[in-house]
């Protein structure tokens, strides 16, 4: 029998005091009293009753108060009538009077889209009536409810109304709910003490500095451990060299990973572009095919956030703009029966011993004759739904579509694509700035502005950010054709990224290293010291799983790498004979990182793999000071060709 207000086997006197005051000559702090009764409820959710019932009475406190266990043993059997009554019963506990009827709506609604899962839609609709109509919860409210009478089945029941049923927790979700209306000495919430070990995860993988996992940590998991803090090997993160990619004949000068992860561009000073496929299931590159013919080398390009364009730009000496297709769209794709009926068409007219010509309007394709120096239309084949581009220039993948140059003299060395996948921006410093579709036109020009660098946000449909020769980012908008500061610096600004949320733009500044700055408030966030820049553009990315790692080339040959909230460097990478003018963070696997250098190689980075013996030194941060670690080496997986010393 209880006594004193202590529970005896798991039971509780109603109405006792929650706490009795004094326990064996010793007083618990209020803080310590909500300990108890938190380890408690874990206990209990256990199914070790009888141990939470002995911790109850040594500590002199109930663990539990009557109504709660009650009130949940009912909801969680569907006990409807019961759990009404538990709820009339503690109206004086309940923070405001006028919460009663919005708790009782909250039970009755799980009373009554139960009783609609299991079919019985007579019972449902009488308890919408007689029950929660004369509630006050409002005549819409209760319209929409008799609305769900009108599913079929259970099935369309939770995909209309987002329920998830009482196979999907939705009577513990009820539970959370009513807690909100409870006192916590009434109450505690569901699973307090899971809550707590949780936020503790989740702060100790924040500050854990190689924690760079697409898993999810949850106390759930059986590997977790809570007698020692989370903390990640540095094996465990991309810093080392797996592979080494050769395939240029000049300086590497930029490289880009595609939306989805799966193409890595790579521009050179030899004026090829080499696009390079991921295997997913081995994360190894393999070389794809060479996009050439930029006579004055290609400085940069921009896949489009589709995967099927990619935009490359030139050097700053008077050089275009060109656009290739990486595959034919689904909207520009020929039927085979448009491939049949050109082919006899053709095959007809060469037999004739004609030339021809072909004329593409939208959709329709217009096959013309050429006789004596004029050309007569011979056929519109109206029913082939083509691209000018995929039908006359080929279907095959890396297919140069169009040149972009609107004026004689246009240079342009930075560009970057629309949300849409239909429209991009290309400019330069010496004053083009421009608007094209991927029909190659130029659709619209932005006069007198010296641009270094662009960067689109990834849900933009209509502004640019630019990064400009008066040490500024401004907005572009051109759609309304305006434009407003969002960043002053104090230095040059040499390139320019943004983050996968939209809010932090990343600048390399000249003889600076890295600035954060946060976009919505104008301000800057911090400086990333450790690298060598000078006069040299050198491009730096945010990478890893939440982006919480910043990577950039530098002139000293190096790969820097920081987290966010340290302004030392975290790790260098180490491998490269020269320059390192640009490293990409693989968006879709973050453990892959891919640096672009003047020594006409890129390099691999990946966690380490264990069963490798050779082996480079590494680079690490302590406390702001480099240390060498011999125990954190490098291994490395050769690609083609001899590797050079290091």
């Amino acid at each position: 029998m209880p006594t004193n207000g202590v529970a005896t086997n798991g039971d509780v006197t109603p109405g006792a005091a929650t706490y009795s005051e004094q326990t064996n000559g010793r007083e618990f702090t209020d803080s310590q009293k909500e300990l108890l009764r938190v380890i408690g409820q874990h206990l209990n959710s256990l199914g070790l009753q009888k141990t939470s019932a002995m911790l109850s009475a040594e500590a002199g406190c109930i663990v539990e108060h009557s109504f709660a266990r009650s009130f949940r043993d009912h909801v969680l059997t569907g006990d409807w009538d019961a759990a009404q009554g538990d709820l009339e019963s503690i109206k004086s506990d309940v923070k405001q009077k006028e919460d009663l009827p919005l708790m009782l709506s909250h039970l009755l609604e799980q009373k009554y889209l139960e009783l609609l899962e299991k079919g019985d839609k007579v019972a449902a609709l009488k308890c919408l009536r007689t029950q929660i109509g004369v509630l006050g919860v409002g005549d819409q409210r209760v319209h929409e409810l008799s609305s769900f009478a009108m599913f079929s089945d259970a099935e369309m029941l939770h995909k209309k109304t987002g329920w998830p049923g009482v196979a999907g927790g939705s009577r513990n979700l009820l539970l959370a709910k009513i807690h909100d209306f409870l006192p916590s000495d009434v109450m505690l919430p569901q699973r307090r003490l899971e809550t707590l070990l949780q936020q503790a995860l989740d702060y100790q993988v924040e500050k854990c500095k190689f924690h760079n996992s697409v898993v999810t940590m949850r106390v759930s998991d059986p590997s977790i451990s809570f007698v020692t803090d989370h903390q990640c090997a540095r094996d465990d993160f991309p810093s080392t060299c797996r592979q080494v990619l050769r395939g240029h004949t000049d300086e590497v000068w930029y490289c880009t990973w595609s939306r989805d992860g799966k193409l890595l561009a790579s521009c050179s000073k030899d004026g090829n572009v080499n696009i390079w496929k991921l295997n997913t299931d081995t994360l190894v590159l393999e070389k794809g095919r060479t996009l050439n013919g930029h006579r004055r080398g290609a400085s940069f390009c921009a896949f489009s956030p589709d995967s099927k364009w990619l935009v490359v730009c030139g050097s700053n000496e008077p050089s275009e703009a060109r656009l290739w297709s990486l595959s034919v769209s689904d909207n520009h794709q020929t039927t085979v029966a448009g491939i049949l009926l050109l082919g006899v068409v053709f095959q007809y007219i060469l037999l004739c011993g004609l030339y021809f010509c072909v004329v593409v309007a939208g959709d329709i394709v217009i096959l013309g004759l050429w006789v004596d120096g004029t050309t007569f239309p011979a056929c519109v084949c109206a029913c082939v739904p083509v691209c000018a581009h995929a039908c006359i220039r080929g279907l095959q993948t890396g297919t140069s579509l169009a040149t972009i140059r609107h004026n004689a003299d246009d240079s342009y060395t930075t560009c970057s694509w629309f949300a849409n996948s239909k429209k991009f921006v290309v400019a330069s410093m010496r004053g083009h700035f421009a608007l094209c579709n991927t029909e190659g036109n130029v659709l619209q020009t932005w006069d007198g502005v010296r641009v270094q660098s662009v960067a689109i946000p990834l849900t933009s449909t209509k502004y640019v950010l630019a990064a400009d020769s008066l040490k500024r980012v401004r907005r572009y908008d051109f759609e309304n054709e305006k434009a407003y500061e969002v960043v002053s610096e104090d230095y040059d600004i040499m390139s320019l990224a943004l983050s996968r949320d939209e809010r932090y733009a990343l600048l390399n500044c000249a003889n600076q290293g890295v600035h954060v700055w946060d976009l919505e408030h104008s301000c800057l966030v911090r400086k990333y010291r450790g690298l060598l820049q000078s006069t040299y553009t050198i491009y730096s990315t945010f990478g890893g799983v939440n982006e919480d790692y910043i990577a950039s080339g530098s002139e000293d040959s190096k790969v820097y790498i920081w987290h966010r909230l340290e302004s030392n460097p975290l790790c260098t990478l180490t491998g490269h004979m020269r320059g390192v003018n640009s490293v990409a963070w693989n968006p879709c696997y973050p453990s892959i990182l891919v640096s672009a250098s003047d020594d006409e190689t890129l390099r691999v980075w990946r966690p380490r793999d264990k069963n490798s013996a050779d082996e480079e030194e590494a680079t690490y941060s302590s406390g702001g000071n480099n240390v060498r670690a011999a125990d954190r080496l490098f291994s490395v997986e050769e690609v083609e060709g001899p590797l050079e010393e290091d």
